[in-house]
């Protein structure tokens, strides 16, 4: 867990002029950011001109029990997740994506406030020697060697360890709560694994297939009879000549990559075509004319993949791991509502 904290810093980044926030809630996921101590814009976000007019950082955006959330609060958390989605998109996108994040981060707000909230109706005990092991931790990857030197880092950056130990101590709390609430309870048995691949077997199968190449040559073409005579002939003496034929005479979009049009497996093939591929498929094999009301087809076999029944234990891993997040999002979705129950939330937004 400390290992975690250490990657997430704290200052992670931290500039003169920022401030350590509270952790951050994100479905388990704790994170630590610096806090903005600035006035708020949507960088890079052109639309609707959110640059201006700037809004202060001490703006109410929600309560939660009367305890206040800040738009301060806020931009700690979304700081680096905007200069991402800024760098991504533009305009309008930007500004809905920055918008639906800062959102969402409310209400992650709003969870861990009652997270600690819940905390202190019934408290535990957090080890000290976890909160000091990550201390230590922080300091080094600062290149700091002692307790003091690490302290002045801090207060050069608006903070102090006092400050940063509390914080340590709130992240292993929620995370200790979420775990028991949450995670714990986002565990599929083995009967469950089984039962869904069993109920599910047709999503782990892989059926048979073909790797197939096209030649088609339309009715519309000028030279269709012409080209139609040349490609029968050029077949029938040598049927390994089929790309070089498709490069020279197939009207299809794909005729630069030799008409390859992929895997398909044998229950999706063509119906002019399946009886013909299906009898012996072999590659190298080469199967028309179909003549059909939009053109002359030809189609080659390139590979033939057999089919291969459901393998449970090559699934295992998979169903676990999807299983497991259907559990973990209804548990929290189950603990985000217990919390609520009772809780006064009001939003200004």
């Amino acid at each position: 867990m400390i290992g975690v904290l250490v990657l997430v810093l704290l200052l992670g980044g931290a500039e003169t002029g920022t401030k350590v926030s509270a952790p951050k809630l994100e479905t388990g996921a704790i994170v630590l950011a610096p806090k903005i101590e600035a006035k708020s814009s949507v960088s890079g976000a052109k639309a609707k001109d959110v640059s201006a007019p700037e809004i202060e950082v001490e703006s109410i955006l929600a309560s939660v029990n009367g305890e206040a959330i800040t738009l301060s609060d806020v931009l700690s958390e979304t700081r680096q997740a905007e200069w991402r989605i800024t760098h991504s998109f533009g305009g309008d996108e930007a500004y809905k994506a920055v918008k639906e994040n800062r959102r969402e981060v409310v209400d992650e707000l709003i969870d861990r406030k009652l997270i600690l909230a819940a905390y202190k109706a019934k408290p535990f005990a957090i080890p000290e020697k976890y909160v000091d092991a990550a201390l230590n931790e922080m300091a080094l990857s600062y290149g700091c060697r002692t307790r003091l030197e690490f302290a002045k880092k801090l207060r050069e950056n608006h903070s102090s360890l006092d400050e940063l130990a509390q914080s340590i101590r709130e992240i292993l709390i929620v995370r200790t709560l979420m775990t028991h609430h949450v995670d714990l309870a986002g565990k599929a048995s083995p009967r469950e694994i089984h039962e869904y691949f069993v109920e599910h077997g047709q999503e782990f199968q892989e059926e048979s297939a073909l790797k197939l190449s096209l030649l088609f040559l339309s009715v519309k073409n000028a030279q269709y009879k012409q080209a139609l005579e040349a490609i029968d002939r050029a077949l029938a003496i040598d049927p390994g000549k089929f790309g070089e034929l498709v490069l020279t005479y197939s009207d299809a979009a794909n005729r630069d990559q030799y008409g390859d049009i992929g895997f398909i497996e044998y229950n999706n093939l063509r119906k002019e075509f399946r009886e013909a591929l299906l009898d012996k498929p072999v590659a190298g094999k080469v199967v028309g004319p179909f003549k059909l009301p939009e053109g002359v087809y030809y189609v080659q076999i390139t590979f033939v993949r057999p089919g291969r029944k459901a393998d449970f234990a090559a699934h295992r891993e998979a169903i676990q791991t999807k299983l497991n997040e259907q559990k973990r999002k209804a548990a929290l979705e189950l603990y985000r509502k217990e919390l609520r129950e009772n809780a006064v939330i009001r939003y200004f937004f």
